[in-house]
């Protein structure tokens, strides 16, 4: 035998002491009054008092608290063997590390609230691998991929511009960087299972990042953009080493620099990514929207291990502490009444063995009907929420899973809906609920068919057809059938629509065509004339230079030679001098 529990020991010890501390003041006060009246004439004072049921009393009193005191303890034993699988996915957070991150439009700053939002999220995952890239005018791999959250926090929190070697903003490179760790650390059953964080004040100074995104889609990640800081900005501290102000960043010229976010362009990226955008006002809110989309995404098996589980006996030892408890409050009523009221309530006891599932489910049905007191008060979102509280106290509860689902569908979030339709169907039949899964079936392809995502509207409605018949719901599978023939409908109309559109862009494209095709030939024509007259004059031009015989330049002609090359000098130096300038204000912005 073993115990779980071992550390709720000074619980037991205090409670034993405060009851022996009890039972003592109670012989005191006996004490102190018999030595006021002898005990043999308490039987006439007292009619009500038995010295046998005092002790009885007592006896069970010491034997509930003991019993339950030892199942405090969680005594365990016996064995079995269970297979735990781990499901995990990939992901990259891409972090801005340069000077802009330190303006405090924001509090305490930009950096900091995403150095937070970036911990808040840890917090909500589980079993996936989690990297972090680094970048200002550079970009690099702070942490590559790893299950150590602990240790991700900490590297986050210690990182600030200094890490980079390079001021500015290019968030090409990061991105780069960050594909190329997926493809390092990774294998190639993972690919559906990855996504990336990008975040950002969106200020960027180096080449277009939009042709860089593009590869994040091609990649197969999942891509999300978080954009830091308010539209006023504000200006660039620079701070002492013991975090004393001391002035703000200013540019060349001595004035102040404002920095000042650009959410459009970390739209842009977000787009050509194949992704979505969010602004980071609220952390909390935005780490709960980004674990919502994480959960979206298939997450795959990274490793299985087979573990030893001890078995927890405490429930028989909590249920016979409680049955003494019981007796120990009817001691001195009818004994037949207080063994039948002691019998009832500990054969309850033993019909709930695993009190502590008992007790998750009963979590789970208040939370549960609060949940549908918010919806048919129309709180959709509220209620998705409380619903989703309420499968973390009964998890394979499919009904819980179905009624999030449909208040995620009332509120108008469908990818969220059609996610927990497709989790409760499968609980629904693996626990044999085919009337729950018929439902489910039913408004996911429901949904799918207002998505216009008409395969799979057809296949969720067929399916439903056959789950309302094993489960005996006709009025379901009449609804399902008609369901099915308006999606049929509405596909063909699409379809329709689809081919006039063609027929229109045909019909809009054959006069361009022609007129294209006609212009085409003129241009060919103007070319070929211009090639044949180009022809003549540079074999009239090679006439000239045969005929001319001069080995020498008039001084005229060389003066005006020598100007020409100095000219074209000129302009050369120029250029570069241009060039070079461009560039010099180009590293100018290192914030």
């Amino acid at each position: 035998m073993s115990f779980a529990g071992l550390h709720y020991t000074w619980i037991c010890i205090l409670t034993l002491a405060v009851f022996a501390f009890g039972y003592y003041f109670q012989q005191r006060r006996q004490a102190q009054l018999s030595t006021w009246i002898k005990k043999d004439f308490w039987p006439f004072l007292i009619p009500e008092y038995s010295q046998k049921k005092f002790i009885l009393k007592w006896s069970f009193l010491a034997l509930s608290i003991f019993f339950i005191l030892f199942s405090l303890l969680r005594p365990q034993w016996g064995e079995h063997e269970e297979l735990i699988e781990s499901k995990g996915m990939d992901l990259m957070f891409i972090l801005d590390l340069s000077n802009s991150m330190l303006a405090e439009d924001v509090n305490p700053s930009r950096l900091n609230r995403a150095q937070v939002f970036i911990k808040k999220t840890l917090q909500q995952l589980a079993d996936d691998r989690v990297g972090v890239v680094g970048f200002a005018g550079n970009a690099f791999l702070a942490i590559p991929l790893t299950t150590d959250f602990g240790y991700v926090s900490e590297v986050v929190e210690s990182l600030n511009p200094e890490a980079a070697y390079q001021q500015g903003t290019e968030i090409g490179p990061a991105i780069d960087v960050a594909i190329k760790a997926f493809e390092r650390g990774g294998t190639d059953s993972r690919k559906t299972s990855r996504a990336i964080m990008l975040i950002s004040d969106g200020e960027d100074f180096g080449k277009d990042p939009i042709p860089v995104a593009q590869k994040i889609k091609d990649f197969g990640a999942g891509f999300f953009t978080f954009s830091v800081g308010t539209p006023e900005g504000a200006p660039i501290p620079i701070r002492s080493d013991s975090g004393i102000l001391q002035t703000y960043k200013k540019d060349r010229s001595g004035k102040t620099v404002i920095s000042r976010p650009n959410p459009d362009l970390l739209s842009k990226i977000a787009s050509a990514g194949g992704g979505k955008f969010f602004e980071l006002t609220n952390v909390d809110d935005a780490s709960y929207i980004l674990v919502k989309q994480l959960l979206a995404f298939n997450r795959e098996s990274t490793k299985e291990q087979r573990q030893v589980i001890r078995i927890d006996r405490f429930q028989a030892f909590l249920a016979i502490g409680i049955f003494f408890f019981i007796l120990h409050l009817f001691v001195g009523y009818h004994p037949f009444f207080t063994a039948r009221v002691a019998a009832s309530i500990l054969f309850l006891l033993f019909s709930f063995h695993n009190t502590s599932a008992f007790a998750q489910t009963l979590g789970g049905y208040w939370k549960n009907k609060r949940g549908i007191q918010n919806y048919d008060n129309k709180n959709y979102e509220e209620s998705s929420k409380i619903f989703e509280s309420a499968r973390s106290k009964d998890a394979d509860n499919p009904i819980l899973e179905f009624n999030q689902a449909t208040a995620l569908a009332r509120a108008q979030k469908d990818e969220d809906a059609v996610f927990h339709y497709e989790e409760t169907t499968k609980k629904a039949l693996n626990q044999g609920d085919f009337e729950t899964a018929a439902k489910s079936l039913y408004n996911e392809g429901v949904l799918q068919k207002q998505s216009k995502n008409f395969t799979e509207s057809f296949h969720q409605l067929t399916n439903a057809i056959e789950m309302a018949k094993i489960s005996n719901q006709p009025e379901l599978e009449k609804k399902a059938r008609e369901a099915l023939l308006k999606a049929s409908q509405e596909q063909q109309q699409e379809q329709k629509k689809q081919d006039q559109q063609q027929k229109e862009g045909k019909d809009q494209k054959k006069p361009q065509d022609q007129k294209d095709s006609k212009d085409k030939k003129d241009k060919e024509g103007q070319d070929q004339q211009g090639k044949q007259k180009k022809d003549g004059q540079q074999q009239v031009e090679d006439g000239k230079n045969r005929q001319f015989k001069s080995g020498t330049l008039s001084k005229d002609v060389a003066e005006g030679i020598m100007n020409d090359l100095a000219d074209r000098e000129k302009q050369v130096y120029q250029h570069k001098m241009k060039e070079k300038k461009a560039k010099e204000s180009q590293n100018d912005k290192d914030w």
